[in-house]
């Protein structure tokens, strides 16, 4: 399993198989025997024989520790030489004698009288292992899915852009003036797996310092020294019942044997003093909330894992759930930005609740807000409420091309305050969210990407009505990215001035294709119609002068003094 699907190395396998062997085979008869002995009547025993086994038990361990995790061994030499930067290499001089004087440590306390203590701390040192090792191959099971996920969207984005290119239609990113570039909201699988491997480690991360944490709190009352500082509403030492009763808590097993006596006697058990010298009335009084060190790691932990999750939500949601689901990528980019809002609006209020801040406290602050944001900051807020409105009700895209005051482009970024617009010269205009509720804008592709090229066209008085038709259906229909319903229309609107006003109708697959379809007919129906021998009519007038009066004379005297040049080109023509 491990060298299948986690991509551990068959050396460092092989050297933890062939010690696991041994260390069962020696290990398992000790341990047996030890828990034979402590569940002994009679505490000689254990004290004795146990003891002696227990020893044995923990030199076996170390032993076999020593040989296992040494950064020297295959095992850990596999790791370290694939992650030399990592942090378990850099302080593997440092973990690597702990972790087998811990163990000797356990031996040591047991000769020297203190057995029961180091066979409470062993089992908690024996827990600490198995949760490092469970979270380790959680972490493995983990990665290995990964690995899959990634693959899978791989294939599958080869599967879209092939199917794209048979259809040779746009696939997203979008072409502007030459210009490619991607959206945003797709994201590539080498981002995607980054993102997800930071939100694995951090999760990683707080399992073990919490796991930990849990497990050695009871047998080390020390940790709960967090517990004990306070800072609000002073600074100091808090020494009360509740943490007395913690470390007497921890002796319960030693008081055993002297309760069992004590209860047989028939003797009752003293009560307890108040050490601050109030009645169960005052007491049981509302407290005044107090601030810990403990409440502020807690708050602090709050806060990194929602900056973790906030900033790395794209990929993680990709890999799990986006990819699975039939969206298109201005879809996800809705669904990642709200999810990304409402995952730092929990953590804030999560992280100050566990500081005491909670809404009880901030409700009138709150409510200052809401009156400034109604009369100095309405604007700003406006284009918040309307950046969600947006997100929610998705009139504009990322990717979609709009028109808004004027303007084309195609929107590149929609953010909390304010959309990005890229228009065809590569410029990037800001416009504020709030005009995309507001006030009028075309979405040439919110619903169908289909366009209509109009390319009017006007033949002079004598030409063929139904060869004109008959050609300019031919050429509409000769485009390749014409489709087919709607179809190609060929109209004759009416007689003007000095034409036949002609009007061809084409519908194109994508916006993308206007300025090219355009392009593409005018250039046919200009060489078409020349072949043909049809005239494209322009404006004729006819000039009448009345009365020209002084420039007769002048044209008279002068045709009368020297002749008029010829051009052997055009008919002579007399000045009148």
């Amino acid at each position: 399993l491990a060298e299948a699907h986690f991509r551990w190395r068959r050396e460092g396998l092989t050297h933890l198989r062939r010690n696991t062997f041994w260390f069962e085979v020696v290990i398992i008869p000790l341990a047996v025997v030890a828990h034979a002995f402590s569940r002994q009547p009679d505490a000689t025993l254990d004290d004795g024989l146990g003891r002696l086994t227990f020893i044995a038990a923990q030199f076996v361990l170390a032993v076999f520790l020593a040989r296992i995790f040494a950064p020297w061994l295959p095992f850990v030499r596999s790791y370290t030489s694939k992650r030399p930067g990592s942090l378990a290499n850099q302080l593997r001089w440092l973990w690597y004698p702990l972790l087998v004087l811990s163990t000797l440590a356990m031996a040591v306390l047991a000769g020297l009288g203190f057995y029961y203590s180091a066979v409470q701390l062993d089992q908690r040192l024996y827990l600490t292992m198995w949760l490092l090792a469970s979270i380790l191959i959680a972490y493995s099971m983990v990665l290995r899915w990964l690995f899959i996920e990634r693959r899978r969207l791989l294939i599958q984005r080869a599967q879209q852009k092939r199917e794209a290119e048979k259809e040779d239609q746009p696939t997203g990113g979008g072409e502007v003036e030459g210009f490619e570039f991607e959206e945003p909201a797709e994201l590539d699988a080498a981002e995607v797996d980054a993102q997800t491997r930071r939100v694995l480690s951090a999760v990683v991360m707080v399992s073990v310092v919490v796991g930990v944490y849990a497990l050695w709190t009871q047998q080390l009352p020390a940790l709960r020294m967090l517990d004990r500082v306070q800072l609000y509403p002073e600074i100091r030492f808090v020494d009360s019942a509740a943490s007395s009763d913690v470390v007497a808590s921890t002796l319960t097993d030693t008081r055993g044997v002297e309760d069992q006596a004590v209860e047989s006697s028939g003797a009752t058990q003293p009560t307890p003093t108040d050490p601050l010298g109030l009645s169960d009335s005052e007491t049981s009084s509302d407290p005044i909330s107090a601030i810990t060190l403990a409440d502020v790691g807690l708050a602090l932990i709050f806060f990194a894992l929602t900056w973790i999750l906030a900033r790395n939500l794209p990929g993680l949601l990709e890999i799990t759930l986006l990819k699975r689901l039939p969206l298109d990528a201005g879809a996800r980019f809705a669904v990642t930005s709200i999810l990304r809002y409402f995952i730092g609006i929990v953590g804030i209020v999560l992280g100050f609740g566990a500081i005491g801040i909670g809404w009880s406290q901030v409700q009138f602050l709150a409510a200052a807000l809401t009156f400034g944001l109604a009369f100095g900051l309405q604007e700003i807020f406006a284009n918040f409420i309307s950046g969600l409105i947006i997100l929610v009700e998705r009139p504009v895209r990322v990717g979609d091309t709009v028109t808004v005051n004027g303007v084309d482009g195609r929107v590149t970024r929609i953010r909390m305050r304010a959309t990005t617009v890229l228009d065809w010269e590569l410029r990037e205009l800001v416009i504020p969210n709030k005009v995309f509720i507001t006030d009028h804008f075309i979405n040439w592709t919110l619903s169908d990407p289909r366009i209509r090229v109009t390319v009017p066209v006007g033949v002079s008085y004598g030409s063929d009505v139904r060869l004109v038709q008959r050609t300019l259906l031919e050429i509409g229909q000769g485009y390749e990215h014409a489709v087919a319903e709607p179809r190609v229309r060929s109209l004759f609107l009416g007689f003007g001035d000095n034409t036949l006003d002609f009007q061809l109708r084409v519908y194109v697959e994508h916006f993308d294709y206007f300025l090219e379809a355009k392009s593409y007919l005018h250039t046919q129906i200009f060489e078409r119609f020349r072949e043909l021998g049809i005239e494209i009519a322009f404006p004729q007038r006819d000039l009448h002068i009345r009365d020209i009066g002084p420039l007769a004379d002048a044209l008279s005297r002068r045709g009368a003094d020297e002749p008029m040049p010829i051009d052997d080109d055009q008919p002579t023509r007399s000045p009148s």
